[in-house]
């Protein structure tokens, strides 16, 4: 597929990036000269300075001969504007990354149609909504969610004390009457691996596992049988995202406070958040951070816009005793060296927005992606159909039909969750969540292609 791209910001890198990789024709526009030389020399891409909303520029890129545009600059109106020139060459699926909830949002007062935008990715929904699903069980690092919630994957820390750790896989097959989640996959220091039966789980391993909702809570409890709901959460900021998360944890969690460095948009707040305290106060300050009581709290969310203030911020929460910290990083190359100094999540919008916006580019039917932070790992729930490829449809999994770096963590069938084992057999109509690295993506794509 030959695809242009508008911006070449922390999100349009990483698309081309994953894009070239994957075999695809790129074309990236970045008004900043230095910038494109550089994603020239990094990258297999095509890399044009100038205007994005400059149709000769984009013709330069080769807009009249692609299938996709993505318009990820950090302007909405560049983006939509990208959209709808994009629309005179007959680009047939147009992408725009668009913040405005008046243009985007459910109560959009804009048809999308008419800006010809087939897709619009808001960063700051994505993020609300991953902070709010990270503090639904303690302990957890990473969360996605598939078939519309009825199965989820998480990742956990093995702790210490863990009642799972020097056991081997098999030791938790599930049963019939309480089943548990499927391990998809280990990560152990640099590495990540999808295990076998005989393969141990260590203290310290980041383990990931796919199942339904109560399914995981139970995995959660025999992981940490000390972990409780979270009571309390300090939060740091007030810009839109800080305050759509305390807007959205209100209602389950039984104390919230938020610290707002300014005057006025700590009042701002207060007036918009019934049941949050609000404290005009620096993060950076022991004493507020002691008032807001952080020692007692179960999460820190450092939410500033401020990367360096939400750091510092943290690593003073941590001191005090807080038991979990979520870190808002807008800047892409602080996340790995964040989380090597362990720091418990790093989350970074634009990389977010990225693996939403795979998605809509992957072969066959897929309904989501979700790249697992910090690494190429992914995450695909797709549907398989009857497309005249016997190498998967109505074949047992014990015949080894995924490919080596694959792994099926769940079936959806008739609405309910299957845990596959070796005998399942896949339907057409199959909901399948699919873990896969790097190294295994493409084989995943070609078996559930159409044209396989």
């Amino acid at each position: 597929m030959r695809i242009l791209i508008a911006g070449a910001g922390a999100v349009g890198t990483s698309l081309a990036k994953q894009l070239s990789q994957e075999g695809h024709d790129v074309a990236i526009v970045e008004r900043r000269a230095d910038v494109a030389a550089k994603l020239s020399e990094r990258l297999d891409v095509l890399a044009v300075t100038g205007n994005c909303t400059s149709p000769e520029v984009l013709e330069s890129a080769g807009i009249d001969s692609c299938q996709m545009v993505i318009a990820v600059t950090d302007v909405d109106e560049v983006n939509m504007i990208v959209c709808l020139l994009a629309a005179q060459y007959d680009v047939e699926k147009k992408i725009a990354r668009i913040r405005n909830p008046e243009i985007a949002g459910e109560k959009g007062k804009i048809s999308l149609a008419d800006l010809h935008v087939d897709q619009a990715i808001n960063p700051d929904e994505i993020t609300v909504e991953k902070i709010v699903r990270l503090t639904e069980i303690p302990g957890t690092l990473e969360v996605a969610e598939f078939a519309d919630g009825k199965v989820e994957m998480r990742g956990f820390e093995v702790p210490p004390h863990a009642q799972i750790a020097g056991r081997c896989i098999r030791d938790l097959r599930p049963s019939p009457d309480r089943p548990f989640p499927l391990v998809v996959a280990l990560a152990r220091g640099d590495g990540m691996i999808i295990p076998e039966g005989k393969d141990e789980i260590h203290v310290g391993d980041k383990i990931y596992v796919v199942g339904e909702g109560e399914s995981i809570a139970r995995f959660a409890r025999r992981l940490n049988p000390h972990v409780e709901p979270a009571d309390k959460v300090v939060i740091y900021g007030t810009g839109p995202t800080a305050v759509a998360v305390a807007e959205a944890l209100e209602s389950r969690i039984g104390k919230i406070v938020l610290i707002e460095p300014d005057a006025q948009a700590a009042e701002a707040a207060a007036r918009q958040l019934d049941e949050t305290l609000v404290l005009h106060g620096e993060a950076t300050d022991m004493d507020i951070l002691t008032e807001a009581g952080v020692g007692a709290a179960d999460f820190f969310l450092a939410l500033s816009h401020d990367d360096q203030s939400n750091f510092l911020a943290a690593l003073l929460a941590r001191k005090l005793g807080v038991r979990e910290d979520i870190i808002l990083c807008n800047e892409a190359d602080y996340v790995p060296v964040l989380q090597s100094i362990g720091m418990d999540i790093v989350i970074n919008p634009r990389l977010i927005t990225a693996g939403v916006i795979l998605q809509a580019i992957r072969r066959g039917h897929v309904l989501s992606v979700v790249k697992l932070a910090g690494t190429e790992a992914e995450v695909i729930e797709l549907v398989a159909e009857m497309h005249n490829n016997d190498e998967v449809i109505g074949r047992a999994l014990h015949e080894r039909i995924f490919p080596k770096g694959a792994i099926l963590g769940a079936i959806i069938r008739d609405g309910a969750w299957i845990v596959p084992d070796g005998e399942s057999v896949l339907l057409p109509g199959d909901r399948l969540v699919i873990f896969s690295l790097p190294e295994a993506t493409r084989e995943v794509e070609r078996l559930f292609s159409p044209d396989s």
